[in-house]
């Protein structure tokens, strides 16, 4: 439900779930460089790959501090592929 959050520890991987984050979107957050992917956009397409639903991610490091602009930025892996976007979660 919207305005929960959800934590859990996966190994070294601190683990953040908020449901309906935005809209019908989820947010996962995943505090630790020591995943196995080599950067975002690798995890997203393991969780397509796995899930076969449309991910969305940061297209490099993501810090709270980003311009508008920059946050706004977004990777969209779906069926249809890969693409930057411009996705207005405010």
């Amino acid at each position: 439900q919207k305005g929960q959050t959800w934590k859990c520890q996966a190994g070294n991987v601190s683990v953040t779930w908020l449901p309906k984050a935005v809209g019908k979107w989820n947010s996962l957050h995943l505090d630790s460089d020591q995943t196995p992917w080599d950067d975002d956009i690798a995890c997203a397409r393991a969780a397509f790959a796995a899930l076969n639903v449309e991910v969305r991610c940061a297209p490099g490091t993501w810090v709270e501090e980003e311009s508008d602009e920059t946050a706004d930025r977004w990777m969209r892996i779906s069926a249809d592929g890969e693409e930057e976007i411009t996705w207005h979660t405010a």
